[in-house]
C-alpha cells in the first residue's frame, strides 16, 4: 500500500491513544516521505522507538484505571476513592458495554507499529557492520539493522503475550494490512499457534541482542527480555487456564524457558542480581535486578496516590487487605512458618520484626514509622480507617514503591521511577513454578531457585530444607511466594486467572483490620469484611468492546462474554 506520509515520534500521539479504535483501524501520517526513512537510518530508529509506546504500563501509569492500581481488582486490595472504574472489577458491573483497562486497540496499534517498521527495514539504509569502540570492542553501534530487527521482534512477541494473557486467541497480523480493506476483518488464530509465534521470534532475535545497554539507553530489548518474554509467555501456556489436560511438557517448556534467563545472569558474571534491600528495584534507577524497565519519568505521582491521607496532599489510593498481611511469614524458633491468624502466640507477633521483613517493605499499618511519625489507622488516628472519605478502607496503606524523600509539598520534589516490566526474582519464580509443575516430587532446582528470592529478604531463616515437601506443598508455597515478593507488580490478577482459581479467591469478601486505641498505648484488634467480591470463570479473559467487535465480527467477542 502507499505509505508516503509516515508519523516518526518518539512519544505517543494523545489523540491516537484517545481515538476510539477497533482493530488497525487508523494509520498514521505526517510529512516525512518513504525516501526519506529509507535514506536517513535516523528515521528508521524512530520507527523503531515508536514501538516502545505502545506496551502496557510505558506511558507513566502505575495507577492504571482511574487512580487505581490493578492489584485493587485482586483479593490483596482495594481502591480508596468510590468513583474508580476499578470497582467495577469486583462487583462484575464490567463487560463489553463498560470494558476496564481497555488494552485491545493500544496493543493492535503496537501491532500496526511493528509491521510498518518491518515494511523498510530491509529497504532502509541502516547499517549493518560491526563498529568498534576506543577499546577496540564492539560498540553499541554495531550491527544495527540485524540489532534493529531483532528488537522489533521482541517487541512484537511482548505485544503478543500481552494479548494472549488478556483475551486468548486473538488475531495474528505480521504484515502491514490497508486500514480501509475488508481484510482488518480478520478471525482469531488459536492461543497455542501465537505461543509458537512468539517463541520464534525471541528465539530468532536472541543473537543479535546485546546483553545490556549503558545507562544512557537503559530500557531497551536486550537478551534478558527477549527470554523473559518466552519464559512468560510460556509460564502461562503451560498453566491451567490454557493447559486444562497438563501436558507436562509445556511445563518442560516453561521451566527450560525461565532456566535460560538464569544461566544467561550466572554465565555472565552474575548480569541479574538480587539487591539484599528488596525496596531497591522500586527506587533506584538500573538496579541489576531489573531486566526490563519502562521508560523512567521524574515524578512523584505514585506518593501523592498513595501515601496515607494524614500526611499532606497523601491520596491514600490503594489499601492493602488483610488476606495479603496474612500472607506474609512470621519466625517462630529461628524458622519462617505460615502465618496463621487463628494462633494465639502468631497475634502477638501480628506486626513485629519476626514477621517476613517484605511485609513491612509492602504495606503501612498502624505504628510503624513512615516520614518520621508513626502511621496512625486506628479509628480516629490522623491516617484513620474511613475517617473521611479517600481514607483508608481496610486499616493499611500501601508502602511499596513510595520514596520518604518525596516531598509532597514542593511538586518540583521528584524522582526517576519506571514502571518495571520484568525483574530477576521472577525468572527464579518462573522457574521454581514450572519445575515443580513438571516433576512428580521437587528437585533440588526447585529449592535452590525458591530459596534464592526468600533467602534476600529472610535471610537463613528463610531457607526451605530440601526434601521437606510434596509436590502440592511446594506449589502452595510458590504460589504465595509470587503473592507477597510480587505484590502490587500486576502478577496476581494474571496468577489467578492462569491458574483459573478466580472463583476461589476473588468470588468471596475481602476484609480489613479494626484498630482501636486503649489508653496512651495499647490497641485492640478485630477483623471485617469491607466488601463483597463477585468473579464468574468468563472473568479470566477481558471482554472486547461492543464498538470493537461490530467492526470486526470474524474477530468476535472473547470467549464467554457473548
Amino acid at each position: 500500500m502507499n505509505l508516503n506520509r509516515i508519523k516518526i515520534s518518539l512519544l505517543l500521539s494523545v489523540c491516537l491513544l484517545m481515538a476510539s479504535c477497533g482493530f488497525l483501524d487508523k494509520d498514521l501520517d505526517d510529512t516525512v516521505t518513504d525516501e526519506q526513512i529509507l535514506r536517513d537510518p535516523t528515521l528508521m530508529g524512530g520507527l523503531l522507538i515508536n514501538i516502545y509506546n505502545y506496551i502496557p504500563r510505558n506511558d507513566n501509569s502505575f495507577n492504571c484505571i482511574d487512580g487505581a492500581m490493578l492489584d485493587c481488582a485482586t483479593d490483596d486490595g482495594i481502591d480508596s476513592s468510590p468513583s474508580s472504574d476499578i470497582h467495577n472489577m469486583n462487583n462484575g458491573a464490567w463487560g463489553p458495554s463498560k470494558v476496564i483497562d481497555d488494552q485491545w486497540g493500544r496493543l493492535y496499534y503496537g501491532v500496526r507499529a511493528c509491521a510498518l517498521f518491518f515494511s523498510y527495514i530491509d529497504r532502509s539504509n541502516v547499517p549493518d557492520t560491526e563498529v568498534l569502540d576506543n577499546d577496540g570492542m564492539p560498540s553499541e553501534d554495531s550491527n544495527l539493522k540485524s540489532r534493529y530487527k531483532a528488537e522489533a521482534k521482541v517487541l512484537r512477541a511482548l505485544i503478543y503475550s500481552e494479548l494472549i494473557k488478556r483475551f486468548g486467541d486473538v488475531p495474528l497480523v505480521v504484515d502491514l494490512l490497508d486500514p480501509n480493506a475488508e481484510e482488518l476483518n480478520l478471525p482469531r488464530t488459536p492461543y497455542a499457534e501465537i505461543v509458537d509465534s512468539i517463541v520464534k521470534w525471541c528465539d530468532e532475535a536472541i543473537p543479535y541482542l546485546p546483553l545490556k545497554y549503558s545507562d544512557s539507553t537503559q530500557g531497551r530489548v536486550t537478551k534478558g527480555v527477549a527470554l523473559m518474554v518466552k519464559s512468560r509467555t510460556l509460564l502461562y501456556a503451560a498453566s491451567k487456564l490454557n493447559n486444562p489436560e497438563n501436558n507436562k511438557d509445556k511445563w518442560k517448556k516453561a521451566a527450560d524457558a525461565a532456566k535460560e534467563v538464569i544461566d544467561l545472569s550466572e554465565q555472565n558474571g552474575n548480569l541479574y542480581v538480587l539487591n539484599k534491600d528488596f525496596s531497591a528495584p522500586f527506587s533506584k534507577p538500573f538496579d541489576p535486578e531489573i531486566i526490563f524497565p519502562c521508560k523512567y519519568y521524574q515524578r512523584n505521582d505514585i506518593e501523592l496516590n498513595n501515601t496515607p491521607n494524614g500526611y499532606d496532599r497523601g491520596g491514600g489510593r490503594t489499601n492493602p487487605t488483610q488476606s495479603l498481611v496474612d500472607a506474609y511469614e512470621i519466625k517462630i524458633n529461628g524458622t519462617y512458618v505460615s502465618y496463621d491468624p487463628q494462633n494465639a502466640e502468631h497475634l502477638n507477633k501480628r506486626y513485629s520484626a519476626d514477621r517476613d521483613p517484605r511485609l513491612a517493605k509492602t504495606v503501612l499499618y498502624n505504628g510503624v514509622v513512615f516520614k518520621q511519625r508513626p502511621v496512625e489507622t486506628f479509628v480516629g488516628g490522623r491516617d484513620g480507617l474511613n475517617l473521611r472519605q479517600g481514607f483508608t478502607r481496610t486499616g493499611y496503606y500501601l508502602r511499596k514503591f513510595l520514596s520518604e524523600d518525596i516531598d509532597l509539598n514542593a511538586d518540583n520534589s521528584t524522582l526517576p521511577r519506571a514502571w518495571i516490566f520484568f525483574r530477576y526474582a521472577e525468572a527464579l519464580l518462573n522457574y521454581a513454578e514450572a519445575q515443580n509443575e513438571y516433576l512428580d516430587t521437587p528437585d533440588q532446582s526447585v529449592y535452590s531457585r525458591l530459596n534464592q528470592v526468600r533467602k534476600r529478604s529472610m535471610g537463613d531463616a528463610g531457607v526451605i530444607s530440601a526434601g521437606t515437601l510434596d509436590k502440592d506443598e511446594m506449589r502452595k508455597r510458590i504460589r504465595n511466594e509470587r503473592r507477597v515478593e510480587l505484590a502490587f507488580e500486576e502478577h496476581r490478577f494474571f496468577d489467578i486467572r492462569r491458574w483459573d482459581e478466580g472463583i476461589n479467591y476473588f468470588n468471596k469478601p475481602v476484609y480489613g483490620m479494626k484498630v482501636t486505641k486503649i489508653g496512651n498505648s495499647s490497641y485492640s484488634y478485630e477483623q471485617f469484611k469491607v466488601e463483597e467480591r463477585i468473579f464468574d470463570p468468563k472473568m479470566n479473559m477481558f471482554p472486547l468492546s461492543q464498538s470493537a467487535v461490530l467492526k470486526a465480527p470474524l474477530t468476535g467477542q472473547t470467549k464467554g462474554w457473548n
